[in-house]
């Protein structure tokens, strides 16, 4: 269970703030930030395209599963004290890059062990974390709303979380290290263009709203419980 509970504490971090906290942030930065409805754009696109890049550089992560985590982190905390435009969209790539690292790694050690030790089915456990994640996020946006924080207490507050949660899974991911994955004795297959094609379909089907329903219902509802 020990495996599991580390896997889904580090998707929660990769997925759930390196990947989704933009979404119950973009209201508040558009109230505090000047933060236009185009700008959220550019800045979920570049936190896509740098998933994007992470995702097909994975097998190579130079800073593996511990580092990787540090750097959503350290790119999360950042937001807060350098509010320059151009600055956010390299942060929310990097950040992209290192969302898909760890959730690569971070499910190919975790099935890898769960399998020697027959408990495959724990598998579930650890993707978990990544409603996890996203629902922690949004819960502590909410509690800093109430309180009428800034959207930079937001992005401190997530990025120091994610550091924390670093440090406790450190010496868990302490044999975990970034090596080439292994190639298929048939290599590519042309019939799993299908998949991937799919998978962009659902990809593109699900962002737009996942990003950009929380700014479409705040012009219909200030109370942010809603």
């Amino acid at each position: 269970m020990g495996i599991a509970l580390a896997g889904l504490a580090a998707l929660a971090v990769a997925m759930g703030i390196g990947r989704f906290a933009f979404t119950p942030l973009l209201p508040m930065m558009q109230a505090d930030a000047g933060l236009t409805l185009a700008h959220g754009g550019w800045l979920a696109s570049a936190n896509y395209a740098g998933y994007l890049v992470g995702a097909l550089s994975a097998s190579r992560a130079p800073l593996g599963i511990r580092g990787s985590l540090v750097a959503i982190a350290v790119t999360t905390f950042a937001m807060a004290p350098w509010p320059q435009f151009e600055l956010w969209i390299a942060l929310r790539f990097l950040a992209g890059v290192a969302s898909a690292w760890v959730l690569v790694q971070v499910s190919a050690w975790s099935l890898a062990r769960l399998a020697a030790l027959g408990r495959p089915q724990l598998a579930g456990v650890v993707f978990a974390g990544v409603g996890s994640g996203i629902a922690v996020a949004g819960l502590l946006c909410l509690a800093l709303m109430s309180l009428h924080a800034k959207s930079g207490h937001a992005w401190m507050a997530l990025g120091a979380a994610s550091l924390l949660v670093a440090l406790l899974l450190w010496p868990a991911f302490a044999s975990a290290q970034s090596t080439s994955a292994p190639v298929g004795r048939d290599g590519w297959r042309a019939q799993w263009w299908w998949l991937v094609a799919a998978y962009g379909a659902y990809g593109f089907g699900y962002i737009i709203p996942a990003t950009f329903l929380p700014a479409m219902a705040r012009d219909l509802v200030a109370d942010p419980a809603v």
